[in-house]
């Protein structure tokens, strides 16, 4: 099984070009993920462990592709409380040690984080492990229009003004969503069908890095949200509940009551908002304080992301950088 923690200094290794379950052939790989993505699946701790000793693995990546290499538990096992680790630039590596109740222990690491995996190890602190839910990541590489009717399920809004792209470097760009100065306009996407379950017994989280550089009034909105036709919950900002505070809004359509997060400014910031299936709903900003609610149900949850000015014929903006998130159906 590897090597055992305090027997051997030896290690067989073996490299690997997809995806592989470990076996006790091995106790450090290379893994090239040139050619495609690769999952490596660790067995399980439980069996990995013997007489209080842990099998010891070790994980590599040797290419310089922008493809993961992931490391996977099996069953309920976790990697330090989350369900995979990831190695995404040349020379990553993981040290994974097997310890009793299913977990496999970090002994030593060097990981350049990319953003999503960064959001992910983030989420998972927060919800515990994502295996099996919906992943939602967009870090805006093309314009809004690229987004309609594709299968990622991303629609322009019915009456949209307008949306910029403004190109990034492999981080991604980011996208600017204008009502423009006529009265009563919007600009947005949705999307096509529900991605997450209910509140009441589902799990998901949201993370989205924007700004709002516009002025704000009673009539204006800027939000990341989620309806399920009847109710609605968000976080941003919704100018009939507060003009002076970002807020999570929760019980109403788009209304209802509104907690706040923090004070409204012209810089960008990232808003989380989360559920872990008890039927409460937790966000912040910035990773600051978290302002936990009770809100009215959803019984299911579609995205939604708008800027509005109501009624009012003024410009309103709203400049996002990234959307991610993880949703149990």
């Amino acid at each position: 099984m590897g090597v055992t923690a305090f027997d051997s200094i030896a290690v067989k290794a073996a490299s690997k070009t997809s995806s592989f379950t470990v076996d006790n052939g091995a106790g450090s790989y290379s893994c090239s993920a040139s050619g495609g993505a690769i999952t490596a699946t660790l067995p399980s701790a439980a069996r990995s462990t013997v007489a209080g000793r842990g099998a010891l693995y070790a994980f590599r990546k040797t290419d310089s592709s922008t493809n993961l290499v992931t490391i996977a538990a099996t069953g309920s096992d976790t990697i330090e409380g989350r369900s995979t680790f990831t190695l995404g630039s040349r020379g990553d590596f993981v040290e994974l040690y097997a310890d009793a109740g299913g977990v496999w222990r970090v002994v030593t690491k060097r990981v350049a984080q990319t953003r999503r995996e960064a959001i992910l190890n983030r989420a998972e602190d927060l919800i515990g492990p994502i295996r099996g839910c919906t992943e939602l990541f967009e870090d805006f590489y093309q314009s809004i229009n690229g987004y309609a009717n594709t299968t990622s399920g991303w629609s322009e809004g019915s009456g949209t003004s307008s949306g910029t792209f403004t190109a990034g470097d492999t981080a991604g760009g980011s996208m600017t969503l204008s009502s423009t100065s006529t009265g009563s306009r919007y600009a947005g996407f949705f999307t096509g069908n529900a991605i997450g379950g209910s509140l009441a017994s589902k799990k998901f989280y949201i993370s989205a890095n924007f700004a709002v550089p516009t002025a704000i009034d009673a009539q204006a909105v800027a939000y990341v949200a989620f309806s399920d036709g009847s109710n609605t919950i968000g976080v941003g900002v919704f100018g009939n509940l507060s003009t002076a505070n970002f807020v999570l809004q929760h019980s109403g359509a788009l209304a209802g009551t509104g907690a706040a997060l923090a004070a409204i400014d012209t810089s960008a910031h990232t808003f989380e908002m989360w559920c872990n299936g008890s039927g409460s709903l937790s966000a912040c900003i910035d990773g600051g304080t978290v302002t936990t609610v009770t809100p009215t149900n959803l019984s299911k949850l579609r995205l939604i992301v708008r800027v509005g000015n109501g009624s009012t014929a003024a410009e309103r903006q709203m400049r996002i950088d990234w959307l991610a998130g993880w949703f149990e159906q």
